[in-house]
């Protein structure tokens, strides 16, 4: 190959033949050299097609490509700066290439800016240390592009900077939306390993269209997130895939309307993974072989999306993760593990419905509904975590079983099935349903007055149904329509409680405490309590048995409510 240098360092057109060493401008196969090391900056300016053997470029020299085709069949040495212009320029590659020399190549801010390849089966472009900026598209039929640790793509204008190949990418550097319109992976896979970072800086994009991301870190700054595109139900399509290393999400990545993303393998999602807000439907699918979500980050659906398994056998596992919101958690085709940190919320209005299928639902951290939310949870649950409403409605479809507690802070828990697991009440209001009280086994605990169970197996026929036997420590609740018995321990003090039946109005019975909450009496209260008496009653207050009773428990009950063994 023959070296052809510039001659002067001025300015000049690239095909003047003038201006080169010789009188000879580089052909096809020659080494073409802009050099000049020094403080001189010069530009030469190609507007026409042009082909050459290989380019090496000093710090000082700017090859400016203006209009037609820039191809080069070899290795490029870049110092300097090669810039592509915006009425279809074009820089070209015919084969395998290696990019050196830590100069810049800077694509125009338009749509018509292309570094391109042949159409060939394997068009390797390598950047090894250069920046690749602007916006246009790096694009070939046969084009895949491995951007090396020292390697930078950013993509800087108000158009996008699209890079599309036929042909695994991999990327062991930093490839950036940092302009207007950002980033767009496109129909092609970037392989990031263990080290490459995708990051969209404050104001910016990253869109994938098509894209499947293998490990890697992804990045955001400020308002910068990451944009999934596509379609719903397209299983496949778009790709978080950490089968082999691990994918780092510290990004924000939304799944707009209309479109899916699959998550495989191993994902550490320290940021935040949102579907599409109400109005819209998006879908994020496990793949095959699952997928298991650790970090502290967030999932949040809204009314109409989904997260399922790509095929029935996926499985979700929940490491550490909050998935939050409303729509559908499993869709019949899912098997869900939430292990202990990880976090299922239905904090939305509309509900959030689990439904694995045949499929058990495995439970060791936390699933509840908070605020306004509607938790409907279809299939059976091993729970040894912890099942919790904090002001929403929580409803258990299927059996639960474990050795897990549930919480009521505020808000409603149903059982439909059989449970029997202990409960906790936190808070100053909360109902508990259960729908096959006759076998309830657990124990409930901090229920007072503003609570209620709601008895679903058994009719209500009047407000005495209810009795109570125990002492200040713990204690059976007994309630009987007459034909069927719920027997249900109750721990705490509840020797002076006072339990009133009433219909829950759907055929079974409600149970609440209308005294105040248990307290150790002073004498005096009971000294105010009848001083405050009428002189005179139509009816006579029965006494309460004392037998068991602690000396300062008021010893008058009122008429109807439950009586004491």
């Amino acid at each position: 190959m023959t070296s052809i240098a510039w001659a002067t360092a001025v300015d000049g057109a690239f095909d003047d033949t003038a201006g080169w060493s010789g009188g000879v401008a580089p052909g096809a196969g020659d080494r073409a050299i802009l050099g000049f090391v020094g403080t001189t900056h010069y530009t030469v300016t190609a507007a026409m097609d042009t082909t050459i053997g290989s380019l090496r470029m000093a710090a000082t020299a700017t090859l400016a490509i203006t209009g037609g085709v820039f191809t080069i069949n070899g290795s490029v040495s870049n110092s300097g700066l090669i810039t592509v212009g915006a009425s279809g320029a074009e820089l070209r590659f015919s084969g395998a290439t290696m990019l050196t020399g830590g100069g810049q190549i800077a694509l125009a801010d338009s749509k018509t800016s292309y570094i391109n390849t042949l159409n060939q089966a394997a068009a390797e472009l390598t950047n090894v240390d250069e920046t690749i900026s602007g916006a246009g598209q790096l694009a070939g039929r046969g084009f895949f592009l491995t951007n090396q640790a020292g390697g930078l793509v950013d993509a800087t204008g108000d158009h996008a900077l699209i890079v599309k190949g036929t042909a695994d990418s991999t990327n062991a550097g930093l490839m950036e939306g940092t302009g207007k319109a950002g980033l767009t992976l496109k129909k092609t896979t970037m392989d990031n390993g263990a080290s490459g970072v995708l990051s969209a800086g404050d104001g910016s994009k990253v869109r994938l269209r098509g894209a499947v991301i293998a490990g890697g870190t992804l990045e955001s700054t400020g308002t910068g997130k990451f944009v999934v595109r596509g379609v719903v139900n397209g299983a496949g399509e778009n790709v978080l895939d950490g089968g082999v290393s691990t994918v780092t999400n510290q990004a924000i990545v939304s799944v707009i309307k209309g479109a899916a993303l699959t998550l495989r393998g191993a994902i550490d999602n320290g940021g935040q993974i949102r579907l599409a807000r109400p109005g819209g439907a998006s879908d994020l699918f496990i793949g095959d072989g699952g997928a298991t979500l650790s970090g502290a980050g967030q999932i949040t659906l809204s009314h109409a999306d989904r997260i399922l398994g790509a095929s029935a056998g996926a499985t979700l596992t929940n490491a550490g993760n909050t998935i939050a919101g409303a729509g559908q958690l499993g869709a019949g085709q899912m098997t869900l593990v939430n292990q202990a940190g990880g976090v299922i919320d239905a904090n939305a209005a509309l509900a959030l419905v689990i439904d694995t299928g045949a499929a058990v639902i495995t439970n060791a951290g936390t699933i509840e509904a908070s605020g306004v939310g509607d938790g409907r949870v279809m299939s059976a649950v091993d729970n040894t975590g912890t099942l919790m409403v904090a002001g929403g409605r929580l409803a258990f479809v299927g059996a639960v079983t474990g050795a897990g507690s549930a919480v009521i802070g505020e808000g409603t828990l149903e059982f439909d099935s059989s449970f029997t697991e202990d409960v906790a009440f936190t808070g100053a209001s909360g109902v508990l349903q259960l729908g096959q009280s006759q076998g309830y086994a657990g124990k409930i605990s901090g229920f007072s007055g503003g609570m209620s169970l709601d008895l679903r197996d058994i009719g209500f026929t009047d407000a005495g149904e209810a009795t109570f036997a125990g002492d200040a420590t713990s204690g059976v609740l007994t309630v009987t329509d007459g034909t069927h018995t719920a027997h249900i321990t109750l721990t705490g003090d509840y020797t002076g409680a006072s339990f009133v039946a009433s219909s829950d109005g759907h055929g079974g019975v409600s149970i609440a405490d209308t005294s105040a909450a248990v307290v150790a009496a002073p004498l005096h209260a009971l000294v105010a309590a009848m001083a405050a008496m009428p002189a005179a009653s139509a009816a006579t207050a029965p006494v309460a048995n004392d037998a068991h009773a602690p000396s300062w428990r008021p010893m008058l009950a009122v008429a109807g409510h439950a009586h004491f063994a």
